[in-house]
């Protein structure tokens, strides 16, 4: 979400929002441990599972299967970005058309994007030039969305029409089946299956050796 925040907060009321803990989970994973994840929130939760933007000129995508999901891992070497949404969050969930820079999207100068106060985001950073690029959920919390509200509120709705004991609820499962899967860390960064025999193997490298759990 871009824009500036409601005049209303103080100058070191936007700082402290600014560096206010966000109840995210770093990770590592490849395409495996991707959908390892992928399949919990699909089959333990009663999330829908969004891309968060499209392709240029594509519609939005929602996977409801882990096939569909695999291809787009695969073509992206488990690079992803999604969204994470449940009807059980309340508020609202938008999929909106964007307008591109036709300077650098001369064809199809316009994507889709999906967003909402309270959906989770659940990025994948997969692997790139032998990297293992880290992972990561994240949502907003309730405190910053009501920051932000005066500022989005025509665009996202309500702040208060989410059910926000619930949106913590289902990110705290995930990011517990998260750190349960990891069988080392980087730092506090679990690193799971996939992406530790990657790293085992010489195949890819995280910068800094993983530790045992």
């Amino acid at each position: 979400m871009v824009g500036r925040p409601a005049q209303r907060l103080s100058r070191m009321s936007v700082i402290r929002l600014k560096s206010e803990a966000m109840p995210n989970c770093d990770f590592y994973a490849l395409e495996a441990d991707a959908l390892s994840v992928i399949e919990f929130v699909l089959e333990k939760t009663d999330c829908a599972v969004y891309e968060h933007y499209s392709a240029p000129g594509q519609e939005l995508q929602r996977f409801d299967s882990l096939a569909a999901l695999r291809r787009v891992l695969v073509a992206a070497d488990s690079s992803a970005n999604f969204q994470l949404y449940s009807s059980s969050m309340k508020g609202l969930f938008r999929i909106r058309k964007i307008e591109l820079d036709p300077g650098r999207f001369p064809v199809d100068p316009w994507r889709f994007e999906s967003h909402g106060w309270g959906a989770i985001q659940l990025q994948f950073g997969g692997l790139r030039e032998g990297r293992i690029l880290h992972s990561h959920t994240n949502h907003n919390s309730e405190k910053r969305a009501l920051a932000w509200e005066a500022t989005h509120r025509d665009d996202l709705g309500a702040v208060a029409a989410w059910d926000w004991p619930e949106v913590v609820r289902i990110s705290r499962a995930l990011n517990r089946f998260i750190r349960r899967c990891g069988v080392s860390k980087t730092g506090s960064r679990p690193v799971l299956p996939a992406a530790h025999e990657a790293v085992a193997s010489g195949i890819g490298t995280i910068g800094t050796s993983a530790s045992a759990v």
